[in-house]
This record gives structure tokens, C-alpha cells and sequence, in this order.
């Protein structure tokens, strides 16, 4: 009779971890698989990568002289190298605090809305980055 509870004990146990889901805080899609259909993991093993991709982070930099003139929130319109005519608008979400002493410029990004996958990561354009209470705009090569 022990046993038979043990067993059945163990049945239940093993027809829990076959229903087991594992969910992402993100909403993305997977890019990376390091783990397989019936691997054992335990809490912290990578498992996947996964990249978020609506809104996308447009990542690019700017020249040091002119990071004074920068504010989160600032509107950025560009487009794509990759696939021309391929529009984009957004806003500063991220100025870096580091100058970088290989080209003296700072990393920014930007985040674009991306509802239909148009932007994928590693795409290449241009940006401007629009100064509302001025006409001028900063421009810098962007890297997606």
C-alpha cells in the first residue's frame, strides 16, 4: 500500500513538470535556445535570449560637443540604409554617461515603435535628432 502511494505520488509529481510553463516578463521573440524539451534546469540557468521587439531600441552615437543640447524624450527621425525608404520617429530614451576615447562621441538610444516587425536588430541608418526650439538638428550614424 506504501509503495502504490509513493507511486502515484511520483506520477502526479512527474505529470506537474510536463505541464510546466515557463513565461518571459518580455514580449519578443526568441533568438537564442540553450536549453532543449527535457532538460532539467534549476532557477537562474539561461535558457533563451530573447529580444524585445515593439517598441525597438535604436541605439546610435552623437559627438561630444553636442550631448549638452540632449534631452530624454527628445523626438528622432531617421531611416533605414538597409531597406530604403523604410521611415522611422521616435524618442531619446537613454543618454550614456561615458565619452567613448576612440571617437569621442556618446552612446544615445531611442526607442521606435515597431508594431508590424519592420526594425530588425542589427539594421543600420541615419537619425536626427529634432531640437524643438531651434531648427537645427543633430544628425549621427545610427546602429539598430
Amino acid at each position: 500500500a506504501k509503495v502504490d502511494l509513493i507511486r502515484a505520488e511520483i506520477a502526479l509529481k512527474e505529470n506537474e513538470m510536463e505541464r510546466r510553463e515557463i513565461t518571459s516578463p518580455l514580449n519578443g521573440k526568441v533568438h537564442e535556445v540553450a536549453a532543449s524539451e527535457g532538460s532539467q534546469v534549476k532557477a537562474g540557468d539561461f535558457l533563451m535570449e530573447i529580444f524585445q521587439v515593439n517598441p525597438i531600441e535604436l541605439s546610435f552615437e552623437v559627438p561630444k560637443g553636442q550631448v549638452g543640447f540632449l534631452e530624454l524624450g527628445m523626438k528622432i527621425r531617421g531611416q533605414l540604409s538597409d531597406s530604403p525608404g523604410l521611415a522611422f520617429e521616435g524618442e531619446i530614451s537613454f543618454i550614456g554617461a561615458e565619452i567613448k576615447p576612440d571617437n569621442e562621441s556618446v552612446e544615445v538610444r531611442a526607442r521606435i515603435d515597431n508594431p508590424n516587425d519592420e526594425f530588425k536588430v542589427g539594421m543600420r541608418g541615419s537619425a536626427e535628432i529634432m531640437r524643438e526650439k531651434k531648427a537645427a538638428a543633430l544628425r549621427g550614424p545610427s546602429q539598430g
